[in-house]
């Protein structure tokens, strides 16, 4: 047995080499060996890195799962005993983590789970290792953040005709996990034009039935919506949102797409007299207003484009009689439009 007495290295060294060599005879014989220079730990138990960072406020009891990396903690021999690093959580007493997942000269990872209510605000953790004592640990605090308010992550369709009444299917993230359909007081929808209109709550569906909190429920929300009036036939972007007792709970988007063909609605005069002057027709002539909704087309008439649409598409009127015909081309001046609905003067 060869005793040798291993000399003092910086900080940085780690695992080093030894050769021991001696000469036998007129030969040198040597062997080589290594050795882990293993840092001298002083202070408190640091944690070098914590998973999850943040988490979300629970009402109910349940696990939490916890990935942690200290340092200043003496490296673990394999096969790891699980006793060998305590970790406190909350209120709790100290525990025995779940999982050692590695060690080495600069920190040790561990896996903890611990039951408890996580309400909003932050969360203490403790650890140490039994060979160093509890009275070396330390304490890492988590955030733990209120849950989001409800939030839609979907609707499907997400667009519809404006003279047709659709069901709807809203995704809904973030509300309670017990939200069932009675939470939900009423709903309604607001048209482009600004139009208020009720809309039926069909049914409420659990998505998510392993969720036990707010953080992660998901539930669909099926609606109807009704046909829109006249007024807002020229569809548009409408607004949607649903009401619990509190007020507004969660709301969406939907696009309304213009129904409705273009159609003359009337015209006058509705007669004419017979030219008695063939030399001079325009002495027995007679303006003529035709009225239009609708034209020319359906989006217009609630965004009061219809003239402009009229006057850049260079609308013309057609008199016919039998096999003859004559266009007119009305002048902006003879265009107005109120109400839905365009008037043309020619």
């Amino acid at each position: 047995v060869l005793v040798v007495r291993a000399p003092v290295v910086d900080a940085a060294s780690a695992l080093t080499v030894f050769t021991v060599s001696t000469r036998v005879g007129s030969e040198t014989r040597a062997a080589t060996f290594t050795f882990d220079y293993l840092p001298a730990l002083s202070g408190a138990t640091t944690f070098v890195q914590v998973s999850p960072a943040s988490m979300y406020e629970t009402t109910e009891s349940d696990t939490v799962s916890l990935a942690l990396s200290l340092g200043s903690v003496p490296r673990l021999a394999r096969p790891f005993v699980l006793s060998d690093i305590m970790v406190k959580v909350g209120a709790g007493a100290y525990l025995a983590v779940s999982k050692i997942t590695s060690s080495d000269r600069v920190s040790t990872t561990v896996n903890v789970e611990a039951t408890t209510t996580l309400p909003a605000g932050t969360l203490s953790i403790s650890a140490y290792s039994v060979s160093r004592g509890v009275a070396t640990a330390s304490v890492h605090t988590v955030t733990v953040d209120a849950s989001p308010a409800p939030s839609v992550v979907g609707a499907y369709p997400s667009d519809g005709s404006t003279d047709l009444a659709h069901t709807i299917a809203v995704t809904v993230q973030y509300v309670p996990p017990a939200f069932k359909l009675s939470d939900l007081t009423s709903a309604q929808l607001v048209a482009s034009q600004k139009g208020k209109y009720p809309v039926e709550i069909l049914s409420v569906e659990n998505k998510n039935t392993k969720c036990k909190h707010t953080y992660c429920s998901l539930f669909e929300v099926k609606v109807r919506a009704p046909a829109l009036n006249t007024t807002d036939n020229g569809g548009g972007a409408a607004r949607f949102s649903a009401h619990n007792a509190a007020g507004a709970m969660f709301s969406w988007n939907f696009t309304y797409v213009a129904s409705g063909k273009p159609e003359v609605l009337g015209f006058s005069p509705k007669w004419q007299y017979v030219v008695s002057d063939e030399n001079n027709a325009a002495a027995t002539s007679r303006t003529v207003t035709v009225f239009l909704t609708n034209f020319p087309r359906p989006a217009c008439t609630n965004t009061l484009a219809c003239k402009a649409d009229a006057v850049r598409r260079q609308t013309r009127v057609r008199f016919s009689r039998g096999g003859s015909a004559v266009d007119v081309t009305p002048p902006e001046s003879g265009m107005t439009e109120t109400a839905g609905m365009l008037s043309i003067q020619v």
